[in-house]
C-alpha cells in the first residue's frame, strides 16, 4: 500500500475484464513484432500499481478500470527488477489465463538482458 491508500481495498480495485496493453520494453516489442496485446484480468480486485521506482522495468501498462468503475491510465501490469542476486516478476494479471502472453513470459523469465 502506498502512503495516500487508507485501506486495502484502496490497493485492490482493479475490475475484471479485457484491456489492452503497451508493450513498453523496446526489446519485447522486437520480440512479438507487435506494440500491443490484449490482457484478460480474469479476477476483480487485484492490485493496480500505482508508480514504480527508477530500477523497475516494465514490460507492459495498460489503461484499466476500476471496481468503482473508474479508468486509470498508463498503469503497469508486467514488470521486473533485479534483487541480490536475481530478478523479481510481477504480472497483475494471471499468466495461465493469457495465451498470447506465453511468449512475453517465455521471454521475460528466460530473455532477461
Amino acid at each position: 500500500m502506498g502512503p495516500n491508500d487508507a485501506s486495502q481495498q484502496d490497493v485492490l480495485s482493479g475490475a475484471n475484464g479485457y484491456s489492452p496493453a503497451r508493450v513498453q520494453d523496446p526489446a519485447l516489442a522486437a520480440a512479438l513484432g507487435e506494440d500491443r496485446v490484449t490482457i484478460q484480468f480474469d479476477y476483480p480486485n487485484w492490485a493496480v500499481v500505482d508508480g514504480v521506482g527508477d530500477d523497475v522495468r516494465v514490460f507492459l501498462s495498460a489503461d484499466i478500470s476500476t471496481v468503482y468503475g473508474a479508468l486509470v491510465q498508463d498503469v503497469p501490469v508486467l514488470m521486473s527488477f533485479r534483487y541480490g542476486q536475481g530478478e523479481v516478476i510481477y504480472t497483475s494479471y494471471h499468466v495461465h489465463q493469457n495465451d498470447a502472453i506465453n511468449s512475453i513470459f517465455t521471454y521475460t523469465v528466460l530473455g532477461f538482458e
